[in-house]
């Protein structure tokens, strides 16, 4: 049986960060989709759905958490994980976010070898849940 390749898009408006995580993550073997704006980054999703999407927090026109909103309204994109980085968790209010089991937060910096355990065990989840 071939192994799936996940398809990881990446929601940065700072490309470093989108170089930076690209480069984990294919080293680990995933497909990974940058989009350096949130508008880009929703229009990708909902055209072509990802596995899972990182995404900054605070960017400029509309932020990670309305681009998450906004593909839970959509049937083909409800499903997708979403892992959040904000540089301060202390004031994003995650209450909005009605599904935990589809939503991780990590603060910046970014520990790299925790985020592709998360990664991987999302991704882990997903093949299962799709058997």
């Amino acid at each position: 049986m071939k192994e799936q390749i996940h398809d990881i898009l990446i929601i940065d408006d700072e490309v470093s960060n989108l170089e930076l995580l690209s480069v984990y993550l294919k080293e680990e073997g995933y497909q990974v989709r940058p989009a350096n704006n949130s508008r880009l980054g929703l229009m990708s999703a909902i055209n072509k759905p990802p596995s899972l999407i990182i995404s900054d927090v605070n960017m400029p026109e509309m932020s990670g958490h309305e681009v998450f909103e906004k593909l839970q309204s959509q049937h083909n994109t409800q499903q997708i994980p979403f892992i959040f980085i904000s540089g301060n968790i202390a004031k994003v209010d995650m209450s909005d976010l009605c599904n935990p089991d589809l939503v991780i937060q990590l603060q910046k910096p970014i520990n790299y070898k925790q985020l592709m355990v998360i990664v991987a065990d999302k991704l882990k989840t997903l093949d299962i849940v799709s058997i």
